[in-house]
């Protein structure tokens, strides 16, 4: 174990935070989708997993999720090229 540690590759977006101001709404929206979703989607307890998991998706993308990636995405870019 000690030979993997010392010779491991550290990861390359160490250092990188994201900041979630810019999409805070986006990310409470989500956030309550996810709370909901989550227990169903664990137990497996929805009738139709393929209609569940499309409308899920659905409601996601309605929420913001794309909003809250591209914020993140931009963000490491901007933090990467930094960083270099």
């Amino acid at each position: 174990m000690k030979k993997n540690n010392d010779n491991g590759k550290a990861s390359g977006i160490l250092g990188f935070i994201f900041n979630p101001e810019p999409v805070k709404t986006e990310i409470a929206q989500v956030s309550a989708i996810q709370k909901e979703s989550n227990p169903i989607l664990t137990t497996g307890s929805m009738p139709d997993f393929e209609s569940y998991y499309t409308d899920l998706q659905k409601r996601l993308d309605a929420a913001g999720m794309d909003k809250i990636m591209a914020e993140a995405q931009k963000q490491f870019d901007a933090w990467k090229a930094d960083n270099s």
